[in-house]
């Protein structure tokens, strides 16, 4: 999961939508570790809030994973955005 992480990061996400069945302590710390990662606002079931997208483009000047972090001379993630099958099945 942290490839697709970084490749919503990298399109400046900036609520991410965690549907999860998990309620535990477990659950928490990963949505706390998501919004610092990606200096973004984690919704998890049904909330109704008012966003300061200011304070979001404010902590993404703080820690921008896919910019100054992220080593494009070294790292380069691909990612196909067309719609694909997900399973495909070859005869050998």
């Amino acid at each position: 999961m942290p490839l697709v992480r970084y490749a919503l990061y990298s399109r400046d996400v900036e609520i991410y939508i965690a549907p999860t069945y998990d309620s535990g302590e477990n659950r928490l710390g990963t949505m706390q570790h998501i919004t610092r990662e990606g200096c973004c606002r984690v919704v998890v079931g049904i909330l109704y809030n008012e966003l300061d997208i200011e304070k979001v483009s404010t902590a993404k000047r703080t820690l921008d994973v896919t910019e100054h972090y992220s080593r494009p001379d070294i790292l380069q993630l691909h990612v196909n955005t067309q719609e694909q099958s997900p399973c495909v099945f070859e005869n050998k």
